[in-house]
């Protein structure tokens, strides 16, 4: 699409909301009187541009937002030098019973895998309907995507409408740098039992955020002290929050709990 004008819409007295997944958007006659959403970080450029920018309700939404019979990622936050459980999630109406997909992570974030050099992903069991049988494979690619395809045995369908799918587990490196960086998704096909049924989507994205801090500083006050252990302790037992979840990590499983609380002290006495 290169252009649009406002007689597109003459006529249509019911029109409640608008929605764009152009990046860069052109100049056009807009229609004020609904919301538009448009993609994450595009707001300030719809703002700009004549014709969007008498919408009075622009609001921003994750690509998922946009389309339907597709997988996508939420956006997520990390630290550098963690792990990461990556959670691939579907939206359908259609009766799914198989897809294929390629994964392109940003530089400095990679698969996890076992001694055996398998990468480490996994279906969730909570979509998968009962008495199937099931086959994710996961593989790289020559251009760094991991591809994702996925079937039932007997042609059954994913139950519900909406959620995790499956599971990939990452590993960030230790000197990647704070920042927002783009995870996408590419060549995305999910077909029906009748494989003459399939929806294609050509990119999705999600960001993911790294995070500068320092691990132990659960209080966001640039030091490591006994007030992070105390507001880390009270956090465990339901009794507070914390300033940075992220640097509650502390003895580097991804869990937070009182191995957290033990390694914390640890670090205050050598220091």
């Amino acid at each position: 699409m290169t252009s649009i004008g406002r007689a597109a819409f003459w006529g249509c007295s019911g029109l409640t909301e608008f929605l764009s997944m152009i990046r860069e958007p052109f100049a056009w006659e807009g229609v004020p009187e609904i919301p538009l959403y448009v993609p994450k970080g595009t707001k300030q450029l719809y703002e700009a541009t004549e014709g969007w920018n008498v919408f009075k309700n622009i609001i921003e939404k994750d690509d998922s937002f946009f389309v339907d019979n597709a997988v996508y990622v939420n956006d997520i936050v990390a630290r550098a030098g963690g792990k990461l459980t990556l959670s691939l999630k579907m939206k359908n109406t259609a009766a799914i019973r198989g897809f294929q997909f390629d994964l392109y992570l940003p530089e400095g974030v990679t698969v996890a895998k076992n001694s055996k050099g398998k990468i480490l992903g996994a279906l969730s069991a909570d979509r998968l309907p009962d008495e199937d049988e099931h086959t994710l494979t996961l593989s790289e690619q020559p251009d760094g995507a991991i591809r994702f395809l996925y079937s039932s045995q007997y042609d059954e369908t994913f139950t519900g409408n909406d959620g995790e799918i499956a599971t990939l587990q990452l590993n960030v490196a230790e000197g990647m740098a704070a920042g927002d960086y783009e995870i996408q998704l590419k060549n995305m096909k999910l077909t029906e039992s009748d494989i003459e049924k399939h929806y294609d989507t050509a990119l999705l994205r999600s960001k993911l955020t790294i995070k500068s801090y320092v691990v132990g500083d659960v209080t966001g006050d640039g030091n490591v002290n006994a007030a992070d252990v105390t507001a880390l302790a009270n956090y465990i037992v339901g009794k507070g929050t914390l300033a940075n979840e992220a640097a509650a990590y502390v003895n580097g499983d991804e869990k937070i709990d009182i191995a957290d609380v033990a390694a914390l002290i640890g670090i205050i006495k050598n220091m």
